[in-house]
């Protein structure tokens, strides 16, 4: 066995002793860990370095209501890098390294548990984050999670404020574009509330699909 498959089935072995317990999936063969929190996942991701052995440590939180035109992807939305890398020298070493990264990510699923506890604490958390923030300093993605989130937390005003100000964002880059195209879909679905729930609910289960998780069953949001 390579030193690449020794550290990664180490890493493996450590991550699933404390994360399945706490009710983490892997993402298929990968890197990734899942935290299924219906509207949103927490993430934790034993990054490889693309020039040595070993590993970082990812965690974070994932809206799944943030979902582009093409194919969504996992990014992290609320914090990321945890660990700095931590490099395989020899197998003891890093068995010991990689227990300890296991234990550091699931302390981390934890305290996001606790920070984001139901939809209204998430909402609460993206409202303090727009909160003072310049339109040039605000990000699009902020405004589509704060318009999605308020959506669904039947915060209409507020959310109606974020749309409008993601429809007057100066868009540079492709990506900007679509966020302020599917903001603009959820802006003229504001006056009629089921309609504009129902877009955001199905955002969440198009994105589900794409990560093989089930749909929102009725009274998941």
């Amino acid at each position: 066995m390579s030193s690449t498959q020794v550290h990664s089935k180490l890493l493996h072995s450590a991550a699933r002793a404390v994360l399945e317990p706490l009710g983490l999936r892997q993402e298929g063969g990968s890197r990734t860990w899942l935290d299924d929190r219906l509207l949103w996942l927490n993430v934790v991701e034993f990054q490889p370095s693309s020039w040595s052995k070993g590993r970082y440590l990812n965690v974070g939180v994932t809206w799944l209501w943030h979902v582009y035109d093409d194919e969504p992807f996992l990014f992290f939305d609320v914090q990321s890098r945890i660990e700095g890398f931590v490099p395989f020298e020899d197998e003891g070493r890093f068995a010991a390294e990689a227990e300890r990264l296991a234990h550091v990510a699931g302390e981390q699923v934890v305290e996001l548990r606790r920070r984001f506890p139901d939809l209204d604490a998430a909402a609460d958390w993206l409202r303090d984050e727009l909160r003072g923030t310049s339109d040039e300093q605000v990000d699009a993605n902020l405004l589509l999670d704060c318009g999605c989130a308020f959506v669904l937390t039947e915060r209409w005003s507020s959310a109606r404020q974020a749309l409008e100000r993601l429809a007057a964002f100066e868009c540079e880059v492709d990506w900007e574009s679509a966020l302020a195209s599917r903001g603009a879909e959820l802006l003229g679905a504001l006056d009629r509330p089921a309609m504009a729930r129902s877009e955001v609910l199905d955002g969440v289960d198009r994105f589900r699909a794409v990560l093989r998780l089930d749909p929102l069953a009725a009274g998941d949001e």
